[in-house]
């Protein structure tokens, strides 16, 4: 799948996010603190607070990504826009939870009907072992001969973190 405008691949990208999303976070602050001192504007400074913490809490987030990207190796991708290249790649997809870690020592299995190379076990035994993921997804795209018959597929294993404000999928494996 080359979906590149949807994908973030390199650890520039999330910096600039991250230095964008500081930015704004140092005006919201700003913001909130000068209508502090003005009388009446109680409710600007709400409101500029209250978007201080949301951009906190985003920031967070893309620093925990960051982090998950060098320990893993994996790249990243943003579950919405990985979703809208499937729709633009591919005739059909679908997705399918593999599997889920209920606690560090015990992960659910959903008897997914799908076949795994030997290296997307090795990549998912990997991942698995490393704590940073808290479920992994199956991806396919199909692509048809524009009736019912299916003439490709290309298969994608993600681990997915649960994070504050998002959902952050990391490329485990393809094939």
């Amino acid at each position: 799948m080359d979906a590149d405008g949807y994908v973030y691949e390199t650890a520039d990208s999330l910096d600039a996010e991250v230095a964008d999303l500081e930015a704004r976070a140092r005006e919201a602050r700003e913001e909130a603190e000068e209508a502090r001192k003005l009388p009446g504007l109680s409710g600007p400074a709400d409101a500029a607070e209250a978007d201080l913490r949301r951009l906190e809490a985003a920031l967070r987030d893309l620093r925990l990504i960051q982090k998950r990207i060098e320990a893993s190796g994996h790249a990243y991708r943003e579950p919405h826009g990985l979703q809208e290249a499937m729709d633009v790649c591919y005739d059909a997809f679908n997705r399918h939870v593999l599997s889920e870690s209920v606690t560090s020592d015990f992960v659910y299995g959903h008897n997914v009907e799908i076949r795994l190379p030997v290296e997307a076990q090795e990549s998912y035994r990997h991942a698995q072992s490393s704590g940073l993921f808290s479920r992994f997804e199956v991806w396919e795209g199909f692509e048809t001969d524009g009736r019912e018959t299916v003439e490709t597929t290309d298969t994608y294993l993600f681990g997915v973190a649960a994070l504050e404000t998002r959902e952050a999928l990391f490329l485990v494996a393809e094939w």
